[in-house]
């Protein structure tokens, strides 16, 4: 689902207004009143130079940034970049199964042969705190015997709970015993990435989400997954992570 948070801020603006226009008529405070009245000149405002407003964010913090020649759309889930005087548009998407080992090749290579335009699969490796961890993890040690602790050991129908709980307990101490000797946890993050390059900013952006749509479709289908479009931050951060990211 595409999200414009343009339309969301304005949303707020103007019921903002509208709770403080009632506040005003209620207590008829002055203040209040100019509060109001400031507001919704804001919001007329917000709404009629939005661009111009957009533009100095882009240049002067970091709530919307630059990265590599790449600056975000309106709708912050499609990167945009120039190609030989093009433009040109990139979108992305999580994956999110634990099913990939299991791919089947001869399925992937019917998937990759039936897209016919660029895209390509990327694994990130990240290291995990370790102390975080290891904090979680004696976290949940502790809430299963707690509960262990609480069921009576002389009733049969608590047998199976318990020996199920007393398992988890190992389970959780041997992690525990694992990653305190020196094995370091990782996470894997799979994304798949594609884009689209044309006259327009618009249509290489519709280009580009409908692209991304197809792939995360057939993708899901495949893996069973649940993909997720990346926008804003997460997509910048796809960005810094993969420098080839534009050779797509």
């Amino acid at each position: 689902m595409e999200y414009n948070y343009n339309i969301f801020i304005l949303y707020i603006l103007l019921l903002l207004s509208i709770i403080l226009f009632f506040a005003s008529i209620i207590t008829l405070n002055i203040i209040v009143i100019i509060i109001n009245m400031l507001l919704l000149l804001f919001s007329i405002s917000f709404y009629y130079f939005n661009d111009i407003i957009e533009d100095i964010l882009f240049k002067h913090t970091n709530i919307i940034e630059v990265f590599n020649g790449y600056e975000l759309s309106g709708s912050r889930n499609t990167a945009v970049f120039r190609n030989n005087g093009r433009v040109g548009a990139l979108t992305a998407a999580l994956i999110n199964t634990d099913n990939i080992d299991e791919l089947d090749k001869v399925k992937l290579e019917h998937l990759i042969g039936s897209i016919n335009y660029p895209f390509k699969l990327v694994m990130h490796v990240e290291n995990i705190d370790i102390k975080k961890i290891i904090e979680k993890l004696q976290t949940k040690k502790s809430m299963r015997e707690i509960e262990l602790s609480r069921i009576d050991a002389n009733d049969a129908k608590n047998a199976v709970r318990a020996n199920k709980l007393k398992k988890e307990i190992e389970n959780i101490e041997h992690d525990i015993k694992n990653i305190s000797s020196g094995e370091v946890p990782i996470k894997i993050s799979y994304y798949v990435i594609t884009t689209a390059v044309s006259d327009t900013l618009l249509e290489a952006s519709e280009h580009a989400t409908m692209q991304i749509k197809e792939i995360t479709a057939k993708l899901d289908a495949l893996l069973s997954s649940h993909s997720k479009v990346l926008a804003g931050n997460e997509l910048l951060a796809l960005l810094k992570l993969d420098g080839g990211i534009n050779e797509a």
